[in-house]
């Protein structure tokens, strides 16, 4: 959750995916009357975070969803591995 304050955003979270600098008051929004929903995107390898890391991350927006009784939706999300896989093994 974010606070507004003179000259830009107070850092209220435990990280930088958390603080509103670099992304959004997922919660602030989802509590507006005008808002029937939350999303999100979660991109722990370029974020340079661990899959365990991203299972909680995951865990609290599920639980500022239910805190304002309204459903969620991520709807990007990825994991990036050692290697690339060529276009063509994607096909099935």
């Amino acid at each position: 959750m974010c606070g507004r304050v003179r000259g830009g955003w107070a850092k209220v979270g435990w990280d930088w995916t958390m603080d509103c600098y670099a992304g959004v008051d997922s919660l602030g929004f989802g509590r507006l009357s005008s808002i029937d929903f939350l999303t999100a995107h979660l991109y722990p390898s370029s974020w340079s975070k661990s899959v365990q890391w991203a299972d909680g991350w995951i865990q609290t927006h599920a639980q500022w969803a239910q805190q304002v009784g309204k459903p969620i939706v991520m709807e990007e999300f990825g994991i990036t591995y050692g290697s690339t896989l060529p276009p063509s093994s994607y096909l099935l």
